[in-house]
């Protein structure tokens, strides 16, 4: 793949994810007229590379910029017919033309972090690329962080993404991490206050005592903290 182009695999095949996902590329980066369907929903858009972005896989979302393939023509077996290109083709559009949206790095981390809100997950490749086992909140956790550069934007996907059955260890994975960073306990207790949606099965006092399991990491076993009272703690609002 050249590094001047991007290509934005979405390879989803709910149709309403493929929808919700179509409709988030198109808003946050662009309606751009070469856009490759095989076996619909799935779908490949292209765009032009700002410079700064470079491939990776964050599966069902795969990012193609420098290195990698796609097939642009041909039959597709599973479809039964021809890959195609709903609206204008690399025949008709050139892609460094000005009517192919211009894509920054910026834009592609919105576009990542809004699309994991609505569309889940997939299985993770092993290097011998075999299906692997489901992507921890872990190692969701360290492929954001990576992704993002930022610890902290990548524990308030996580705790926005926290669901019945995994708050607890989705509360447990994100202190557990902050503590070997050294992050502040004020800066956790925001976090969960402004992106944690586990309240209704854990308590704050619980994840104060997850913190405190955590403070010899990085704390003087005589400092202590609690929620922040000025609004009455996390619930007080």
């Amino acid at each position: 793949m050249q590094r001047d182009i991007v290509a934005i695999d979405l390879d989803i095949v709910d149709q309403k994810h493929a929808a919700a996902a179509a409709g988030l590329a198109n808003e946050i980066l662009g309606d751009t007229p070469l856009v490759r369907i095989g076996l619909a929903p799935k779908q490949i858009r292209v765009y032009r590379n700002s410079g700064a972005i470079r491939s990776r896989k964050l599966h069902p979302l795969e990012i193609f910029s420098g290195s990698g393939q796609f097939i642009a023509y041909g039959w597709h077996e599973k479809a039964d017919r021809p890959y195609i290109w709903p609206e204008y083709s690399p025949l008709d559009v050139s892609a460094d033309s000005d009517t192919v949206p211009s894509l920054t790095l910026v834009q592609l981390n919105h576009f990542a972090t809004e699309l994991f809100k609505v569309v889940p997950r997939r299985l993770l490749r092993t290097r011998q690329n075999r299906p692997g086992g489901p992507q921890t909140t872990g190692e969701r956790l360290n492929m954001l962080t990576t992704f993002h550069g930022s610890w902290r934007r990548a524990a308030a996907v996580v705790l926005s993404e926290a669901v019945e059955g995994c708050r607890n260890e989705t509360a447990w994975i994100v202190i557990a991490s902050a503590a070997g960073r050294g992050v502040r306990e004020d800066v956790i207790w925001e976090l969960f206050e402004k992106h944690f949606r586990g309240w209704s099965g854990i308590s704050d006092v619980q994840i104060a005592s997850m913190i405190e399991r955590t403070r010899p990491v990085y704390r003087p076993s005589d400092m202590t903290f609690i929620a922040p009272s000025s609004t009455g703690g996390i619930h007080g609002r």
